[in-house]
């Protein structure tokens, strides 16, 4: 997934939510975590862990 693609969890199909930052936290040589920022229909911003995103959601729309 990318920064611009629509994603939503199949589990509610009428949330729908915009990538709008990938933020990647490292210490050192290791990556530790990888935050998704989302925008969603209210005009919300929240943040995700990437394994919620990666694994649970599924892309409507990417972007080019």
């Amino acid at each position: 997934m990318k920064v611009g693609d629509l994603i939503r969890e199949p589990v509610y199909p009428e949330d729908i939510g915009l990538i709008i930052d990938i933020r990647e936290s490292t210490r050192g040589f290791s990556l530790l975590t990888a935050t998704y920022v989302v925008l969603n229909q209210r005009g919300e911003v929240h943040w995700f862990d990437a394994e919620y995103i990666e694994n649970d959601c599924e892309v409507i729309n990417e972007s080019r």
